[in-house]
């Protein structure tokens, strides 16, 4: 977790108010300790590669095949760089975007309502993403934006809200927000995939295969930080949250998220 946030790309994550408890559940799919499956180790992989932005943009295939894709734009567009935001910023599919996050947040009251435990109205819930960063589809390393729901990350004023304002039990409020997170990944999912699919004709029809791709990994690349990140942010020394879970029993989450609310 510690190395995570001291990677210069995730930099904001440090001071943000984030539900890590949320965030790491989404991520865990449900999986028990002592069991595993193909299809959900596959999924949860696909999830951290998003959370990392380690997804195979176009900028990702330039670090293994840089003589190959070098001269490369966005396969939609065919005008801008394809970054991990790029993925989810280009006009072919901005408005597609924006309309999942409005059907997401249909889903989680409805979710809530099924409960039949609290009162809920829908314009509190909608209000509450009209007036924060982390309902804007735009590019922001100071703030919380949707892009930041996209990989995988939930935000604690809406957590504070379902808690606080609604009065939903931690157990409630956990199972709503991440089924809230798991039908942003799936609909975002459906415009990787005709994005991919565009990816894999272009390459056809360029006689761009595997072994070319082989040939040309690592030339000519050099590594720059793709979305930039902000220096001069403290980072996590020493292992802290380890280091507190051995000498006074503290979970290494609990501290890393004890510190960013201090921070805040």
């Amino acid at each position: 977790m510690e190395s995570f946030l001291n990677l210069n790309r995730n930099s904001k994550y440090r001071s943000l108010r984030i539900d890590w408890f949320i965030t790491l559940e989404y991520l865990k799919e449900n999986e028990k300790a002592l069991e595993t499956s193909f299809w959900t180790t596959r999924k949860q992989r696909k999830k951290i590669q998003r959370l990392i932005e380690e997804i195979l943009t176009i900028e990702q295939c330039k670090k293994s095949a840089f003589e190959v894709f070098k001269n490369w734009k966005c396969v939609r567009c065919n005008r801008k760089k394809e970054t991990f935001n790029h993925v989810w910023m280009c006009n072919s599919h901005k408005k597609r975007v924006k309309e999942i996050l409005q059907r997401a947040i249909e889903l989680l009251v409805n979710e809530i309502r099924k409960l039949s435990k609290y009162e809920i109205n829908f314009d509190d819930i909608k209000n509450v993403f009209n007036n924060n960063h982390f309902g804007k589809l735009v590019i922001d390393n100071d703030n919380l934006t949707f892009i930041d729901i996209i990989k995988g990350i939930f935000p604690l004023e809406l957590s504070d809200f379902l808690s606080e304002k609604i009065k939903m039990i931690k157990e409630d409020r956990i199972k709503v927000s991440v089924l809230f997170l798991d039908f942003i990944y799936d609909e975002t999912k459906l415009i990787w995939n005709d994005r991919c699919e565009m990816q894999i004709k272009k390459e056809k029809r360029l006689k761009i295969n595997k072994d070319k791709k082989l040939k040309a990994n690592g030339s000519g690349y050099r590594h720059t930080e793709i979305n930039g990140g902000i220096s001069g942010r403290s980072t996590f020394k020493k292992a802290e949250g380890l280091l507190n879970s051995i000498y006074f029993n503290m979970k290494p989450l609990d501290f890393i998220v004890h510190v960013i609310r201090d921070i805040k």
